[in-house]
């Protein structure tokens, strides 16, 4: 008896776990913006100058996380800057760096 009604409770609660809704669904606009490609120039910063295309001296992170491309380019210039995308910079000088793929024409 006891085993009969284990077995039927069982049973009887199966279909709720079938109707469970999941914890977060996806949602395609909560995906983050990343400024820059990943690989080498991976490293979104805010560039004061530029030598030749090659080295940027007194680099810092954004001082906000962009939202989109035209964010990105903002946020650096309200400071002055060009928003760049870095190699690994040493020091605040980045040596490797180019222009976002937003700002590419």
């Amino acid at each position: 008896m006891h085993f009969t009604t284990s077995v039927l409770l069982t049973l009887l609660s199966m279909p709720q776990l079938f109707r469970a809704k999941p914890l977060h669904q996806y949602n395609p606009r909560q995906v983050a913006y990343m400024p820059c490609p990943t690989g080498i120039y991976g490293i979104a910063q805010c560039c004061a100058v530029g030598i030749l295309g090659l080295a940027d001296l007194d680099c810092d992170s954004p001082p906000a996380a962009p939202r989109n491309a035209t964010d990105f380019l903002t946020i650096c210039a309200a400071s002055g800057r060009e928003a760049q995308c870095c190699a690994i910079p040493i020091a605040g000088q980045s040596l490797l760096c180019t222009d976002p793929p937003s700002a590419r024409r």
